[in-house]
């Protein structure tokens, strides 16, 4: 963790939710603090069965990149890290907005969606 400083976003998403993490703001530890799980918003009247799994996958990578957007603006990260299966990230990279693409610091194209926090912390060491 010594090569991501501070107020640094670690994403880590596969094709249907995302788990996001902060660096330590204060310095003082090396840790990551999962500070939130993001999933698909579901679609007004329309049933979870009812829609291909491919517009859930595509809906929801659209919501990670506003998100990401929406969060760049109101600064509340400096740097990025995206960690994603190498579909997930293709599709997210082109949709991030020039104020998050400035921001990104690293990637890694591979599913890690179940890794442990410690085990991210070792790889992204």
């Amino acid at each position: 963790m010594s090569k991501l400083p501070d107020n640094t976003l670690v994403v880590v998403a596969d094709r249907v939710s995302a788990r996001l993490f902060r660096t330590n703001l204060a310095g003082q530890t090396s840790l990551l603090e999962q500070t939130e799980v993001l999933t698909p918003t579901p679609i007004e009247g329309v049933e979870d069965g009812d829609r291909p799994m491919t517009m859930d996958e595509a809906g929801f990578v659209r919501q990670l990149a506003e998100r990401l957007y929406q969060s760049a603006l109101r600064s509340d990260f400096e740097h990025l890290v995206l960690v994603a299966d190498p579909q997930t990230l293709g599709q997210l990279r082109p949709l991030l907005h020039k104020e998050v693409q400035k921001r990104v610091v690293s990637e890694l194209a591979k599913n890690h969606a179940r890794t442990s926090r410690d085990e991210l912390e070792k790889l992204l060491a």
